[in-house]
């Protein structure tokens, strides 16, 4: 006679004992009879199916009538101007506020980009810390907007450039020769408009 629990089968009771409890789960049991995420969820919010996010929607259901909500991320209390609208959302706006998905959209962005580099966060901050946190041609920007210049011919990378320069060098097509002749045109400051005119036009000064 094939014994079923040894052949891989077992009884109703013993995969019951190796199941997740939580109804329609399906997952191994990790403690107390639920699987890994149902008992980091009885851990951290009292009951198993309970999340933060199912408490702070019911919360959030009474703040709405007098114009606050909770953030999910930071989990602030905040205006509703705070949020942003969502019309798929039961509550009309985002669980998380502006503040938070703004931070986290450029965090991840940031991530994403740094990757084309083969750069990491440490690598990047460590660059900014060269000059500052300043744009490595002008000087000004700040290490929230520096962008990672690089050589598009060789792959190098050159330094951290806040926009405007980024895309000066852009438009140059990164040819030093331009960059020679702007800098000869900025020492000149007007004299062959004097020389053409035989008088310098003045414009509004800063």
């Amino acid at each position: 006679m094939v014994d079923l629990a040894k052949a891989g089968g077992g009884t109703r009771a013993s995969r019951a004992k190796t199941v997740c409890s939580v109804e329609d789960c399906g997952v191994g049991v990790h403690a107390r009879g639920w699987c890994n995420k149902h008992y980091n969820r009885w851990r951290r919010h009292g009951g198993p199916t309970e999340t933060r996010i199912g408490k702070t929607f019911e919360e959030n259901k009474v703040l709405i009538l007098v114009g606050k909500m909770r953030c999910t991320s930071c989990n602030r209390v905040k205006n509703v101007g705070l949020f942003y609208k969502k019309k798929g959302n039961r509550l009309g706006y985002t669980q998380q506020c502006r503040a938070c998905l703004l931070r986290l959209a450029s965090s991840s962005g940031r991530t994403t980009r740094l990757k084309r580099y083969s750069l990491t966060h440490e690598d990047y901050n460590t660059l900014a810390g060269l000059t500052d946190n300043r744009c490595w041609i002008c000087g000004g920007g700040s290490v929230k907007s520096l962008a990672v210049d690089h050589n598009h011919t060789n792959g190098n990378v050159r330094g951290l450039l806040c926009v405007p320069c980024n895309r000066i060098l852009g438009r140059w097509k990164d040819d030093p020769a331009k960059a020679k002749v702007a800098m000869e045109y900025l020492i000149d400051d007007g004299q062959r408009v004097k020389l053409a005119l035989g008088r310098q036009p003045k414009g509004a000064m800063l």
